[in-house]
């Protein structure tokens, strides 16, 4: 959590002397600005999870799903998306840990990221159900695809998701 914010404080600081050396030239002032300004949204969002993350009150697993519905709702409408969320009526009174809540919300946030960034897809739909007692939360939409046997690019989501889940000892797929 530090790691995310101290590097974003540090883009946020570097990308302001830039905007400061070119205060003369408009065009570039003007991207330094907005990347500043992005950058700080995001320093503000996440530190907002983290105090979200260590805050007892939200141990109930309940909490964790009327936050990822709130997120999901926000982002992907956004992005002009349609969307479903489907939770069962009945919520396992369960309590989790700041780590678990933690990594779950990074994982579904990680996943609705790739589908607006990468997919095309007009349409998402995330389920949560429940089967003993395990947690299953699938997110699909109706974007491009793409084949996990291809290399995966430049970017770590899909391992970093996978490590998330499985620290706290769950199983990604």
């Amino acid at each position: 959590m530090h790691d995310e914010v101290g590097s974003s404080l540090s883009e946020i600081s570097i990308l302001s002397e830039l905007l400061k050396r070119d205060m003369g030239k408009s065009e570039k002032a003007e991207i330094h600005l907005r990347d500043i300004s992005e950058r700080s949204a995001e320093v503000i969002e996440n530190i907002g999870q983290i105090i979200w993350a260590i805050n007892p009150r939200n141990d109930p697993l309940d909490n964790l799903l009327a936050l990822l519905r709130l997120y999901a709702a926000d982002y992907i409408r956004k992005a002009d998306i349609k969307y479903h969320f489907e939770i069962p009526d009945n919520i396992p009174a369960y309590h989790l840990s700041a780590e678990v809540r933690r990594n779950v919300f990074l994982v579904v946030k990680e996943a609705l990221h790739n589908i607006i960034k990468h997919s095309n897809a007009n349409e998402v739909q995330v389920c949560v159900d429940f089967l003993q007692s395990q947690m299953i939360i699938s997110v699909k939409d109706n974007g491009n695809g793409f084949s996990i046997d291809q290399s995966p690019g430049y970017g770590n989501g899909l391992n970093n998701m996978q490590k998330r889940i499985e620290n706290i000892g769950g199983t990604f797929r």
